[in-house]
């Protein structure tokens, strides 16, 4: 039961920390472009598009997109 609480919590702050992250803003700033790109693919996410029509958006293939989010919801942005 103390798991579980523990695990809503944690996802509790996942979805509030990703609401408040301005990923279009990082992206812009980036100079890399595999960074851009995943930035970019956090910021459709965030805006509540599917995986799928990310993939669509960026042409990356769906493992990629779901790793790059799967990431960032558990250790959050990579430098």
């Amino acid at each position: 039961m103390i798991e579980l609480i523990y695990l809503l919590r944690l996802k509790r702050f996942q979805v509030e920390h990703i609401k408040k992250t301005d990923f279009k803003l990082l992206a812009r700033k980036q100079t890399s472009l595999q960074m851009k790109i995943r930035l970019l693919a956090l910021a459709d996410f965030q805006d509540g598009h599917s995986r799928s029509q990310i993939t669509q958006f960026l042409k990356v293939i769906r493992p990629s997109v779901n790793k790059w989010v799967s990431i960032y919801l558990s250790k959050g942005l990579e430098e």
